[in-house]
């Protein structure tokens, strides 16, 4: 039956569109929750951007039920296929709706496609709001599974203070953070990021003989310290390392250890780090 919907809307003048549209438009949200429903729905998305009418029709009905489409297997594709085909004020009334839930949207796994896709099409301006709720939230999704990967893109596409502003986020966590999966992955981007001043205030966590050895032997930790090896500045680095270099013997006998000590030798070649140590590690 979609098909037949589809072909018969495909084909149908613009007053037969609308008159079709005002006949279904209370069963919008359940056909775009439905597999074959979904269809149908995208195809009236793909021919209403010339006809603000059909357009008003289109948003009264899904407006107030975004959410619950973001978060379907089969809805979040509406979503998508607005974002995609109507115009940029026509879409407006997605954005909005979408930062309004922006936590639950960007945690959740067809969510986070949807708020990907609306970073992608969005106006400068609208993506700027959107990017403002993301860092507003930012220690919250980095946190989370799919979450992290909306931080990660906002500090891929965002400007440089959007980045310095995540970045912000991490202060006072960056321990907390680097050991988790899915946080480790925003620490590194966000070293990556940093201007100096961040960069440096970052690292000093990093570097806090109290705990660096719970980052030295972590599965995930251990990239975010492999990660500052690099990115730091000399000094910080040379503070870093001689911080690190009580825990050497400890770190030969892991191979996140070994990346560690050839990130070490890599930057500084002249470290002295011991014959015995060297002849060890062979």
């Amino acid at each position: 039956g979609n098909y037949l919907f589809q072909k018969i809307y495909e084909k149908a003048n613009e007053k037969q569109r609308t008159q079709i549209l005002q006949t279904v438009k209370n069963h919008l949200v359940k056909a775009s929750l439905n597999l074959h429903g979904t269809r149908s729905v995208q195809k009236i998305l793909e021919h209403c951007r010339t006809n603000d009418e059909q357009v008003k029709v289109v948003r009264e009905a899904l407006e107030p039920h975004i959410l619950q489409l973001c978060l379907d297997g089969n809805g979040n594709h509406v979503v998508q296929k607005g974002v995609q085909c109507l115009g940029v004020d026509q879409r407006d009334f997605l954005y909005r709706a979408v930062g309004q839930s922006l936590p639950a949207v960007a945690c959740h796994r067809h969510g986070c496609c949807v708020l990907q896709r609306c970073l992608d099409s969005a106006s400068p301006e609208q993506r700027r709001g959107l990017i403002a709720v993301v860092v507003v939230n930012a220690l919250q999704l980095m946190q989370d599974a799919y979450g992290n990967y909306v931080v990660q893109y906002v500090l891929d596409i965002g400007t440089q203070l959007d980045a310095w502003s995540v970045c912000e986020k991490c202060l006072g966590h960056v321990h907390n953070l680097s050991i988790q999966k899915f946080s480790s992955n925003v620490v590194e981007k966000c070293l990556e990021k940093a201007n100096d001043r961040l960069l440096n205030l970052m690292i000093s966590e990093i570097s806090n003989p109290s705990s660096l050895a719970e980052l030295l032997n972590d599965q995930f930790a251990n990239y975010v310290v492999q990660r500052s090896l690099v990115v730091a500045p000399h000094a910080v680095a040379t503070e870093l390392v001689d911080n690190i270099k009580p825990h050497l013997p400890q770190l030969r006998n892991t191979s996140g250890g070994r990346r560690i000590i050839a990130k070490i030798l890599k930057r500084f070649p002249k470290t002295d780090l011991g014959d015995d140590f060297l002849v060890g590690l062979m």
